[in-house]
């Protein structure tokens, strides 16, 4: 904000907004002008035909702050838009396969799943572009089996995603394992009862 102070210029607030909202979320303090916020970063995005590195990064730093109309209206610009970035296959692929993760978990979070199913057929594509990442793969089958579970609960799905998700704790990926358990158990409990 010293440096918006200083110059005026609209990129540093909003920045100083963006961390803002990422401290207020990781720290899980309230956030206050929480909907001033909101409307400044979506006021800021409003007027970009296309989004390029810094506000792709923005975008997914802040999602959980927009609603799902705003995010599903915003799916097909974010794919535009990680599309056209002239960077390499592999630093292009890590930042599509960072948004179909965010708006998936996103979705689920909120229990909307019409929208998971449209973010999940994100991630799909980009996963079957690169196939060399076994933890996106594994997400992705994670994701894919959870949203059947919503759509119903069957043991052997859950079983099968249980032991997909093995894969992780063989490689050492203990947290990432515990952390995507949590999750799920948190998306599933309703429909295990």
């Amino acid at each position: 904000m010293l440096l918006y102070d200083k110059t005026k210029i609209k990129k540093h607030q909003i920045n100083a907004l963006r961390v803002q909202a990422v401290y207020a979320k990781i720290n899980n303090l309230p956030l206050e002008n929480r909907e001033e916020i909101t409307y400044e970063i979506q006021n800021y995005l409003f007027g970009f035909e296309t989004w390029f590195l810094n506000d792709i990064l923005m975008y997914l730093d802040v999602l959980f702050l927009f609603d799902d109309t705003f995010i599903r209206s915003y799916h097909n610009r974010m794919i535009r838009s990680l599309d056209k970035l002239p960077f390499s296959a592999v630093q292009k692929h890590y930042l599509q396969i960072a948004y179909a993760h965010n708006a998936t978990v996103l979705a689920f979070d909120r229990n909307n799943m019409k929208d998971a199913q449209l973010y999940l057929q994100a991630f799909e594509k980009f996963v079957s572009l690169d196939t060399r990442t076994l933890t996106d793969t594994i997400y992705y089958l994670t994701y894919s089996k959870l949203f059947s579970l919503k759509q119903g609960f069957d043991q052997q799905i859950y079983d099968d995603m249980l032991d997909d998700l093995a894969v992780f704790k063989r490689f050492g990926y203990t947290k990432e394992y515990h952390d995507i358990l949590y999750f799920i158990e948190s998306i599933l409990k309703p429909n295990k009862a």
